[in-house]
């Protein structure tokens, strides 16, 4: 019985934690005032009346209406202020909002009111009392801060305290008492802030006056006339909170210890971060959501807040449209503010509409909104140790993953993995509706320390359909709740026997029968129509960047010293690569990789090259179909297929076939303009000017003949230099910019979170997002820090495809517009009007026209203020504030750069600028190095920007021929001036021309220009010949094969100038496998007037032999008339039979001249000469001849490298074998005046001369007939 007793209670026991464990974690409940005075390492303000502290150094920014601020003043009378004190109370407070105290002296600074205000009243301490404040980081505190936060604001449920500010008023009393016992108020106020956002603690403990005796309360109870004000005053006279129903009520101010906004009574709560403060409440008809986001893969806490909620009833959460919805969740109660569920597992991206029942899902009156992005968009909360080794790709090997275990609340784990499959329908052959499946469970029993390694084994489902997946570490016994998400990874290491037994030959067939599929469906000449092209070179595809974002899996931008190639996986011969952003309407992306030279890596020319997928990782809308799913689709589609052809299999070919790079040639560059500094604007065709606009302008707009209506506007503010002075310049403090007439986009400055972004009216929280996409654009944010505080922001629109692209410093924006060719001649405004002609540029709004050297007076009025926009024609958000706002007619810049600046450094000046007017400009007008640092990299970003958007001349791709090799010789693209040679496999015929030059276009091709190779028009491909084997192609010339193999012919000509010299055919002789008939070559032709030339210098040099010969006959007859008269030097006949005579058989002494040929153990060319079928009887010399001639080292061909680009990659060089000089174009064959023979038939009865093969040297083009 008693044995019973415990079961039932062990079971009781494990219900209880599996409810507790499923819960959010504990949110703390402490309350009254945090711990404050001396012993808590407090400072005590001194005794007095008016009094206030010194400021008080923050160690972190603390934002407050939107503005951050690095100290901070505690006064006596109940307030905190920002960048100056604030104890005067001789005056009756006025309420809120209150603007800065004007100077009472000119030059005197302006007493600022940036006030928090837990109890603002005429506060005196000199009888009673005590005041206490200090910065903390105590654990315990700011766990307390935390909890209550994340209790009461939902978008902030994983707040974490940076630091707190808790200043403590103890038993103080009021200005004009006078009487017996004393009032006294006891408050505290407590400020915590992660540097981003700031919330505010009022605490109340005792409350007995409300008022002083300045302000009408009366002298004995301080009650009465203008109570205390409560509440928050920006400074600025306009933004500003005030809790209403007790600020300058003396009655309800009193009962502040019993009243709460929140939980916990005598507390109130505020977020004063951002322009509006916010506080708990219960607002009906309008969702909030913790967190905005989350990945198609799902499964995270999902916290819901709006309505009061009641523990009683039911709460469902619906993702989509009410009346046909994607998922629906139950959602578990957690307190009066909030209700959580977990997020679904969904195959679609992009904002979705979400609605809340508080009533068992009979309606739906709640609204909220709600973002999925793709998995790879999100942080992964499961890391795979060592990802690119080979254990994760094959089975029987340890495996390692970590997770932060303090995500899960349990002691132990349960560790599966899960396949993406598109089940092939086995009737129509087609795929089916996309599905997860759970393929293989690791272990359910792992211990939660945040580490766990196995041994990998293989599951038979797995294969090449189903091959793409992730981990997922849940909860021992609630996987269907949390779940921990590893990356999208190939599985190789659970794949199954078959594969694992022989990846190679497994690979290969699935490659066949994905080649076959592929090739069936025609899809890759599709892909080449529809494609978007990448860029030609690196610089190009970095300036583009608002089509093209860094590819995750290879961004240099990820390189670390020493390890330069392993942040590309799978490409070891690219530095970088980038994917497209918007893909083409078919629905097709590629990733462009480039080469440690900046050039572009074809698909055909490497197993490292740019490939294409047929299904873009974005998706195609409406999604949650196969083929069309965001990522996973393209998994299946293009990832796998790579793995199978190009990892493990040996035909990669056929993956470089259908998955082709697009001819960079249709590649059109988009045109830059920009504005920065104080400020200057880069215009479309490369004018630099400055125009010192106050308010809100047209930057750019698309004109009445554009098919696509765009604008892009910007706001300029008024700037201070270092010393908080007022200087007469301005700076760009915010875009605005709309497509059609669909939302409006706004990027604006924040000394929050130094950018931030508005979509209509709705500030964006990115936070770890790095992708949002709506249905007309995608914005990113490239550098993302400490979970909003955004550098860098850019907007690309999917119908035009312009790009705006806007970073940020503490000091000013910069921005530039990036606009596609079509819109050339369709754009106007202060950048200019795109038409080539930087004469017009600075063009007024009515078409008058300057020029950047008119009078700055005229060119401001005349110019830059036609284009500033009108209330009813602005793009921008105001919030509390107007357009007229940021407006002011009066304003004149100061045109030249003040005198009297005074730097930091006197070397400042030419350390910075080094010598750009622009830099020198702001810095000598604002004294602003930071400014002045902004200015020079924004002026360097815009050349480098508009150096890239003039199109190349390029002539077109050439692919490296199946079973041959393509090699550079100079650079590595297909640019003017390249240089490519193109050889075979031994048994391999080149078909066209072994050697192009890319050539300047000969013709005016108008506006889209390209270039031209040399040789013939016929593509380069090898053809297999086993019969007679190879044939080398002759020095500017080609060859073309007919015929089949056993019946094979040889066609040959010659390049543009070049005759040939020989039989135009010949014929594979099957029988006795050779070719019939000598090889024929090339040599060049001469025209007339090189005719003519030849023969006049023919004559030339006879005329001059002749002179020469006369000139010697004469020396000649004159010296032997000399030695005549000299006995001693002639030679006696006995002496000259004493001189060697040379026998018969010596070989004759050339010692002194040019032999008539050379063989080099090394030659730079060798020709190689096949033998005749016919050959004359051999005479004595020539057998002499031959056997000399057998005794020469023998020579094979040199075999050509392979390109480094083709299926058999070597590591790339640039061929040059004249160090230092560059490689010479070929050399050219001079006609010979007989033809060279040699002996090809092995079977005749004839012996041959010279061995089985001639092998000779030609130099300088010359045969050897010319040199004897």
């Amino acid at each position: 019985m008693e044995a019973r007793h415990l079961v039932w209670a062990a079971v009781l026991l494990f219900v209880i934690l599996a409810v507790v464990e499923a819960q959010p974690p504990p949110i703390y409940t402490q309350q009254g005032l945090f711990r404050y005075g001396l012993d808590n390492r407090d400072t005590r303000l001194t005794k007095g009346n008016d009094i206030s502290s010194l400021p008080l150094r923050l160690r972190w920014g603390l934002p407050f209406y939107n503005k951050k601020y690095w100290s901070i003043y505690i006064n006596d009378n109940g307030v905190l202020s920002f960048d100056n004190a604030f104890n005067d109370h001789s005056e009756q407070q006025n309420p809120f909002p209150v603007g800065p105290i004007p100077a009472n002296t000119p030059g005197e600074v302006p007493t600022q009111r940036i006030l928090i205000a837990p109890f603002f009243a005429n506060v005196d301490i000199t009888q009673s009392g005590q005041i206490y404040y200090r910065q903390s980081t105590e654990k315990d505190l700011m766990d307390r801060c935390n909890a209550a936060i994340r209790q009461h604001f939902i978008k902030f449920a994983d707040f974490q305290t940076k630091f707190m500010v808790i200043a403590t008023w103890v038993g103080v009393g009021f200005r004009g008492y006078s009487g017996g016992s004393a009032p006294a108020n006891t408050f505290q106020v407590v400020l915590a802030t992660d540097e981003f956002e700031t919330f505010a603690f009022f605490r109340y403990e005792t409350i007995q006056w409300t008022t002083g005796t300045e302000s009408g309360g009366s002298a004995s109870t301080g009650t009465g006339g203008k109570a205390a004000i409560m509440g928050f005053n920006a400074g600025n006279g306009e933004n500003y909170y005030t809790q209403q129903e007790y600020s300058g009520q003396s009655d309800p101010l009193k009962t502040l210890p019993q009243n709460t906004n929140n939980d916990e009574t005598g507390m109130f709560m505020y977020q004063i971060s951002r322009i509006t403060v916010q506080y708990p409440l219960c607002k009906q008809g309008v969702v909030r959501t913790f967190p905005l986001f989350d990945s198609m893969l799902g499964h995270s806490w999902f916290f819901l807040a709006g309505p009061c909620f009641d523990r009683t009833r039911e709460h469902w959460v619906l993702f989509g449209d009410v009346d046909n919805p994607k998922a629906v969740q139950n959602c578990t109660y957690h307190s009066k503010w909030m209700v959580y569920c977990f997020t679904p597992t969904l195959f679609e991206v992009g904002h979705m509409d979400i609605a809340l029942s508080t009533d068992d899902g009979l309606t739906w009156p709640h609204k909220g909104e709600f973002d999925v992005v793709k998995i790879g968009d999100t942080p992964q909360r499961v890391t795979r140790i060592n990802p690119d080794s080979e254990a994760w790709l094959r089975a029987d090997r340890p495996v390692t993953i970590e997770w932060d275990p303090r995500l899960i609340n349990f002691t132990q784990v349960r560790i599966d993995v899960l396949a993406y499959t598109e089940t092939i329908d086995p009737d129509t052959g087609l795929p089916g509706p996309p599905n997860w499946e759970e393929i293989d469970e690791v272990s359910y029993t792992v211990p939660n320390t945040g580490r766990y390694t196995w041994i990998s084994r293989a599951v038979f489902q797995v294969n090449d359909r189903n091959c793409i997946g992730v981990i997922r570490v849940t909860r021992r016994f609630k996987r269907d709740d949390l779940a921990l998400w590893s990356d999208l990874h190939f599985l190789g290491y659970i794949m199954n026997d078959k594969f694992q037994n022989d990846p190679a030959t497994y690979a290969n067939l699935r490659c066949d029968e994905f080649y076959k599929r592929e090739v069936e469906g025609n899809y890759a000449e599709d892909l080449l129509n529809n494609l978007r092209p990448c860029p030609c070179n690196l610089t190009q595809a970095l300036a583009d960047r608002g089509r093209f974002k860094p590819d995750p899996m290879c961004n240099m931008d990820d390189a670390v010293q020493d390890r330069t190639q392993e942040y590309c996986r799978f490409r070891d011969d690219v530095v970088h690569c980038v994917t497209s952003i918007v893909p083409s309407s078919t629905g097709y992306d590629s990733t462009c990789c480039y080469d440690e030279f900046e050039n572009l890596v074809y698909a055909g020319d490497s197993s490292s090259g740019s490939f294409s997928r047929r299904v873009t990782i974005e998706g195609i809308p409406p999604y949650n179909e196969p083929q069309k799913v965001p990522q996973l689709s393209s998994g299946i589609a293009d990832l796998a297929p790579y793995y199978m052809c190009c990892i493990w299999g040996d035909h990669c070919d056929y993956y470089q076939e259908v998955r082709p790079t697009r001819d960079c040639r249709w590649y059109r560059s988009v045109r830059p303009a920009s504005v920065f500094g104080d400020p200057h604007f880069g215009t479309f065709d490369g004018v630099i000017y400055t125009f010192n606009a106050k308010g809100e302008y047209v930057l750019m707009e698309t004109t009445e003949q554009s098919q696509t209506k765009f604008q892009l506007q910007g706001r300029f503010e008024q700037i201070q230099d270092r010393n908080g002075v007022m200087r007469m310049a301005t700076a760009l403090t915010a875009v605005a910019m709309q497509q059609e007439d669909r939302e409006k986009i706004m990027v604006r400055k924040s000394d929050r979170t130094v950018l931030e972004v508005y979509i209509d009216t709705t500030l964006l929280e990115p936070d770890e997002q790095t992708t949002i996409r709506r249905d007309s654009f995608f914005i990113t944010f490239p550098q993302l820090y400490e979970k909003g505080n955004l550098t860098q922001v850019i907007v690309t629109f999917i119908d035009s495809e312009m790009a705006v692209v806007v970073n940020g410093t503490q000091e000013m924006l910069t921005a530039q517009v990036l606009v596609p060719y079509r819109f050339r001649n369709w754009v106007r405004g202060l950048f200019g009007s795109w038409d080539e002609n930087k004469d017009n540029d600075l063009q007024s709004r009515s078409g008058q026209i300057f020029k950047p050297t008119d009078d700055p007076l005229a060119l401001y009025q005349n110019f830059g203020q036609t284009w500033e926009i009108e209330s009813d024609g602005t793009l921008f958000h105001y919030e509390g504030l107007t357009h007229d706002d940021f407006q002011d007619e009066t304003f004149v810049p100061d045109f030249d750069a003040p005198g009297d600046t005074q730097l930091p450094q006197p070397t400042d000046l030419e350390r910075i600028c080094r010598g750009n007017s622009y830099c020198t400009y702001d810095l000598m007008t604002t004294g602003n190095i930071e400014l002045a640092k902004a200015t020079m990299l924004a002026y360097d970003q815009f050349w480098l920007a508009y150096g890239a958007s003039f199109d190349l001349i390029t002539c077109d791709y050439l692919k490296t021929p199946k079973n041959g090799t393509k090699t550079f010789l100079r650079k590595r693209d297909h640019q003017v001036g390249s240089e490519i040679e193109f050889a075979c496999e031994d048994n391999f015929i080149l078909v066209g021309s072994p050697y192009r030059v890319c050539e300047p276009p000969q013709v005016n091709q108008g506006e889209f220009r390209q270039g031209q190779w040399s040789g013939n028009e016929i593509d380069n491909t090898c053809v297999e010949s086993l019969i007679c084997g190879g044939l080398p192609t002759p020095t500017h010339g080609s060859l073309r094969v007919e015929g089949p193999p056993e019946n094979m012919k040889v066609i040959y000509s010659c390049d543009e100038n070049y005759d040939l010299y020989g039989r135009t055919e010949r014929f594979c002789d099957t029988e006795r496998e050779t070719w019939i008939y000598i090889e024929p070559y090339c040599y060049h032709k001469l025209n007339p007037i090189e005719v003519a030339g030849a023969v006049v210098g023919g004559i030339a040099a006879l005329v001059v032999f002749i002179v020469l010969i006369a000139i010697c006959c004469v020396l000649q007859i004159r010296s032997r008339k000399r030695k005549s008269h000299f006995p001693g030097d002639k030679v006696s006949k006995k002496q000259k039979r004493k001189q060697k005579q040379p026998k018969k058989g010596d070989a004759p002494d050339v010692s002194g001249r040019e032999p008539a040929y050379q063989v080099s153990d090394t030659p730079v060319e060798v020709q190689r000469f096949p033998k005749t079928a016919i050959e004359p009887s051999e005479d004595p010399y020539s057998r002499q001849l031959r056997q000399q001639l057998q005794q020469r080292p023998q020579y094979t061909n040199v075999p050509s490298r392979p390109s480094p680009h083709s299926s058999q990659t070597l590591p790339y060089a640039e061929k040059d074998p004249i160090p230092g000089t560059g490689r010479a174009p070929p050399p050219e064959m001079i006609s010979p005046t007989e033809p060279r023979y040699g002996y090809t038939d092995p079977d005749s009865a004839y012996p041959p001369v010279g061995g089985e093969e001639i092998e000779m040297e030609l130099q300088h083009g010359k045969s050897l007939e010319s040199w004897a």
